[in-house]
């Protein structure tokens, strides 16, 4: 996927303690396909030390058939959330409708009738009894 990271800082250095994890995000863009980016990591025992550890390495950027496809691969990610969203909408709505029927059950077994009263945080469903009061259902 690329990347919209800010760039690393070339020659840039961290002060951390031992065991400390960082991380540099290296952005490509599909301005120049298949460039390679290369890399230097050195680790050092503490500050101004002499270094123990130094890896090189380099690794490819979006490859020119990548670019071609990540727009695709961006609009199907887009729809694939748009409908991910929509089924947990409806399955809530479900929930929500399978406990306000069975709440409405279990006031008519009680002898009440389920109503919607209007509250100060919005319309509630109670069960009213048939005295006038509100019962637990």
């Amino acid at each position: 996927m690329l990347s919209a990271e800010p760039p690393a800082e070339e020659g840039a250095e961290f002060n951390s303690d031992p065991g400390e994890l960082h991380t540099s995000f290296v952005p490509w863009s599909c301005k120049q396909p298949g460039t390679v980016y290369s890399y230097v990591v050195t680790a050092t025992p503490g500050f101004g030390e002499q270094p123990q550890l130094t890896k090189a390495g380099s690794f490819a950027g979006a490859s020119k058939r990548q670019c071609e496809e990540a727009p695709r691969l961006a609009r199907r990610k887009h729809h694939e959330e748009v409908r991910e969203q929509r089924a947990e909408k409806r399955r809530k709505l479900e929930e929500e409708l399978a406990r306000d029927r069975l709440y409405e059950a279990n006031c008519r077994k009680v002898g009440g009738k389920p109503v919607t009263i209007q509250t100060d945080e919005g319309p509630e469903l109670v069960c009213r009894s048939q005295t006038g009061g509100i019962v637990e259902a």
